[in-house]
């Protein structure tokens, strides 16, 4: 599973980073972040509950800390309580549940549904709902009305908030993907593709509705010059650079222009 496999990489990564670099701790301690394989063992003890649903994610695994009594009273090379805490989605059932491994004893000491309770967003979703959208009849013809290829399009997908849910969302997971003309150009949010509003039903993983009111012209060029403050521009960029001494580049009758950093490819 993705969200499975991700988990144990980066922890694993993480651990050889803390040792290459010798900041590893030099002894067990109560707060200690879990390791990979004491997250391993909570996906190993979970997974193995006849409560657990099958093929269902784990979006968060971290340590469950410990009362801080016992924390305040150990000692270095005292043995202490190790547990691990694990939030358990199944999407399609859209349910929620809790679930606290003893690492110690390698067993289940909880397993608890959360009704109406969702997980944040992780990132399996991100990717596969700009799928969804882009697999879309609705939105790909949104597209063509605008004479863009859809394969040129940037979405960014968001939590829905609760502004306008379609009917029968309220008891669905909803995410929200906006789009913007990338076409290989730096910085895709200066291109909105306004006037079209995708809904994504995140348990189905399929769009669910699509707000179209209508085509705008949509900027397709790259604009603008890097300037000295990074990536501030306009007007908050020549007040930030007045702050820092830098001298205003009108003043040597430069253009001024917008400095506009480079998009970060989604994970």
């Amino acid at each position: 599973m993705l969200v499975r496999a991700t988990s144990t990489v980066l922890a694993g990564f993480l651990a050889g980073v803390l040792c290459a670099t010798g900041v590893a701790r030099a002894e067990d301690a109560p707060l200690d972040p879990l390791t990979a394989a004491e997250i391993a063992t909570t996906f190993q003890v979970i997974e193995a509950s006849e409560q657990f649903p099958a093929g269902a994610y784990f979006p968060i695994v971290s340590l469950n800390e410990p009362p801080k009594a016992e924390v305040l009273a150990w000692s270095p090379g005292r043995p202490f309580q190790r547990e691990a805490f694990a939030q358990v989605y199944d999407r399609p059932a859209n349910r929620l549940y809790e679930a606290v491994v003893d690492l110690n004893e390698k067993r289940l000491l909880s397993f608890v549904e959360r009704p109406g309770a969702q997980p944040a967003v992780f990132a399996d979703e991100y990717s596969a709902a700009a799928d969804a959208v882009k697999a879309d009849a609705r939105w790909r013809r949104a597209m063509g009305r605008r004479g863009i290829d859809p394969d040129d399009v940037f979405l960014d997908v968001w939590a829905p908030g609760e502004v306008g849910l379609p009917s029968g969302g309220e008891s669905a997971r909803l995410l929200r993907a906006l789009s913007f003309f990338d076409g290989g150009l730096p910085n895709p949010y200066a291109r909105p593709i306004e006037g079209v509003l995708v809904t994504v039903d995140a348990n189905r993983m399929r769009v669910s509705d699509v707000l179209h009111t209508g085509a705008r012209r949509v900027n397709r060029t790259a604009f603008g010059r890097r300037r000295q403050c990074g990536s501030e521009t306009g007007t908050a960029g020549r007040h930030a650079a007045r702050r820092a001494g830098l001298p205003d580049r009108r003043q040597r009758g430069d253009v001024a222009g917008l400095a506009l950093p480079r998009r970060v490819q989604p994970a």
